[in-house]
């Protein structure tokens, strides 16, 4: 009730038909079923979507998976093992995996990002605090002083 189930049996080796029985309400149900296997669907339904994404075959010794169950307010799918991968891209020398694209820490270059040959960065920061009656009380700004030193303020934050 009220949750994403995902049901992969791409890697099973069905030696005989075999059948699924759910009930679902609310909830996203996907089915992977592997190459070589027909897919029946005989879901009652209400405010539901099934979709079968199985290209059935009618071929002696191909087994059937059925899908036999309920769905309220649900959707359910049904998909092939192969479903989301496009075999045009796996052959296409320009495909890039998306696991290739993961960043790492010889992406970025920290000279680069805080590069201040341009000037000094200058970053003004204003601290507003709330009083208990509701009316809000601005901070001063401290002066800048003509020495390079750096002065750390603690800061306790309210839980509102």
């Amino acid at each position: 009730m009220a949750s994403k189930a995902v049901l992969d049996l791409g890697l099973a080796v069905f030696e005989k038909d075999v059948y699924i029985n759910f009930s679902s309400n609310a909830s996203s149900v996907t089915i992977i079923l592997p190459e070589g296997v027909n897919a029946t669907c005989d879901i009652s339904r209400k405010i539901a979507g099934v979709k079968n994404l199985v290209d059935n075959v009618d071929e002696e010794g191909i087994h059937t998976v059925y899908i036999i169950g309920k769905a309220v307010c649900s959707n359910v799918e049904v998909i092939p093992v192969n479903f989301y991968v496009d075999e045009e891209d796996e052959e296409d020398p320009d495909f890039v995996d998306e696991d290739d694209c993961l960043a790492s820490d010889d992406d970025f270059d920290d000279d680069v990002i805080f590069d201040e040959k341009d000037g000094d960065v200058e970053v003004e920061v204003k601290v507003i605090n709330e009083k208990a009656d509701g009316k809000e009380e601005e901070k001063p700004e401290k002066e800048e002083s003509d020495d390079d030193t750096e002065e750390t303020e603690t800061i306790n934050l309210e839980e509102v």
